[in-house]
C-alpha cells in the first residue's frame, strides 16, 4: 500500500512540475509554422501525391477565398484508405472551422497540451486573429521538455 502511495505521489509531483513548466513558455515558442492552404474541392489523392508528400506539413488549411473553413491533419490522410481517395474531396476530409480545438500563440503550452490529451489529439492548431500560424505537437513540447531537464544537469 505504501508503495502504491509513493508512486501515485510522484506522478503527481511530476506532473505539477510539467504543467508548470509548460505554462511558463507559450505557444508561439512550440510551433511549427507548416500550414500550406488548400481549397476544399481539391481530392484527397491530390494532397497526398502533390502536397503532403513532398511537404514537411503538419496540416493543410482549407480555404475558400481568405475563409477558413477548416483543417486536414497529416496524421488523417496516413489512416485513409488508398482506394476511396479519388472519391474523397479535402471538404470531406477536414475538421471544419467551428469544431476545431485551437490555442491563441499567447497561451501557455499546458494548454496546447491539455488540448491534445482531452481531445485525442497528437498535434493542435495555433491560431491568431481566425488564421491558422502554426501548429504544436508533442514532439515539439518533448523536445522543450528535454532541452529544459538538459539544462538542470
Amino acid at each position: 500500500m505504501g508503495w502504491f502511495l509513493f508512486d501515485a505521489a510522484v506522478g503527481s509531483y511530476r506532473q505539477v512540475q510539467l504543467n508548470d513548466l509548460l505554462s511558463r513558455h507559450r505557444g508561439r515558442e512550440a510551433m511549427e509554422q507548416i500550414c500550406a492552404a488548400v481549397p476544399p474541392d481539391m481530392h484527397a489523392e491530390c494532397l497526398i501525391s502533390g502536397y503532403a508528400s513532398q511537404r514537411a506539413q503538419q496540416c493543410f488549411a482549407v480555404m475558400s477565398g481568405e475563409a477558413l473553413e477548416g483543417l486536414v491533419f497529416c496524421d488523417n490522410l496516413r489512416a485513409l484508405k488508398r482506394k476511396s481517395l479519388h472519391k474523397q474531396t479535402v471538404a470531406q476530409l477536414m475538421v471544419p472551422q467551428e469544431k476545431l480545438v485551437w490555442v491563441d500563440p499567447d497561451d501557455g503550452l499546458d494548454m496546447a497540451l491539455n488540448a491534445m490529451r482531452e481531445n485525442e489529439m497528437s498535434q493542435v492548431p495555433v491560431m491568431q486573429d481566425g488564421k491558422v500560424v502554426g501548429v504544436v505537437n508533442y514532439e515539439k513540447l518533448q523536445w522543450l521538455i528535454d532541452a529544459h531537464s538538459n539544462r538542470k544537469q
